[in-house]
């Protein structure tokens, strides 16, 4: 296993990439890119993605915690695990603004120590 991180950079709002020796930084950038990106989105690796997309259009709150843990685990199992361990995530509604906020702990394996990365997803209704 490698302690390596594949993509030790940052991306900003703009999309400039700017790297980043910080761990967490990294992993963050890392599991905050795979989450945003689709399936077929990145030529070089057609399967590089995550299923949350599946959820724009979900309004159940159970639902979305059930199936928003669901993906996460499995994205993380498939494209990070060499780094991070899936822990838990906790989800909450913001019915003013349409977004479902997810709360995603993971720990990082070569220090253990546990992280928290925040993730919006904008819910279309």
């Amino acid at each position: 296993m490698s302690d390596t991180i594949l993509w030790p950079f940052t991306i900003n709002n703009i999309g400039v990439l700017n790297t980043t020796s910080n761990i967490e930084e990294a992993i963050n950038s890392l599991l905050t890119f795979i989450f945003s990106i689709r399936e077929n989105e990145i030529l070089g690796d057609p399967n590089l993605c995550s299923k949350l997309h599946l959820l724009l259009f979900e309004t159940d709150k159970n639902i979305l915690d059930t199936m928003s843990s669901l993906y996460i685990e499995e994205a993380i199992n498939e494209f990070a695990s060499d780094f991070v361990r899936f822990k838990s995530c906790i989800g909450s509604f913001d019915n003013n603004n349409k977004i479902y906020n997810i709360e995603i702990i993971y720990e990082i394996k070569s220090t253990n120590e546990e992280k928290v990365l925040n993730y919006s997803l904008e819910i279309l209704y």
